[in-house]
């Protein structure tokens, strides 16, 4: 390998740690936090790429588009905030009456199996542990419900593999397409 293939390789990945380092400075508002006319968040997901490379924080909310009272319609909106070296940081909407099957991936939550608890040398121990590298997915929400109770939230974080990351794939495929930089119209 000559010295100009040398400098040219070693400026590329300073440009690349750069971006990177750019990219983190980059602090998104925490989803739960970002409104949506009066509605905030009922849940997050956070995907965090390989290695950190890249990192996507989505806010999901239910909205009116008028008062429900005088005949607004109900929708989902999704917030997507993104970053990667190459892209700094961005923020993108997607609603329901313009995503086809968002609704239906959403409303599929109710149905995510959670994982069980793990009590240390009781139980499941044989198991192996999760992977080390890959996508990890972290998901919250408020006011879940057991059968007959009433709980504040819930938080699960996975990697590759879980039930959690096979939703998670499906729903950013469906939202492939769909987003745009225009916030939903929300009373």
């Amino acid at each position: 390998m000559d010295r100009a293939t040398t400098l040219v390789g070693v400026l590329a990945a300073l440009m690349i740690v750069g971006r990177m380092a750019h990219a983190q400075d980059v602090v998104p508002p925490s989803p739960r936090d970002a409104p949506l006319g009066a509605a905030t968040p009922f849940a997050t997901l956070g995907v965090i790429g390989a290695f950190g490379v890249s990192d996507e924080q989505f806010g999901l909310y239910l909205f009116w588009t008028a008062d429900r009272e005088q005949g607004g319609e109900k929708g989902f909106a999704v917030r997507r905030f993104s970053r990667s070296p190459t892209t700094g940081g961005m923020i993108e909407w997607a609603t329901s009456f313009d995503c086809p099957g968002l609704e239906m991936t959403i409303i599929d939550l109710e149905a995510l199996p959670m994982p069980l608890v793990d009590v240390p040398t009781v139980g499941r121990d044989n198991r192996k542990g999760p992977p080390t590298d890959g996508v990890v997915y972290s998901f919250w929400s408020r006011y879940p419900t057991w059968p007959d109770a009433f709980s504040y939230s819930v938080q699960v974080s996975s990697n590759m593999g879980t039930p959690l990351a096979v939703w998670s794939e499906r729903f950013r495929k469906t939202l492939d397409g769909c987003w745009t930089d225009q916030m939903p119209s929300a009373a």
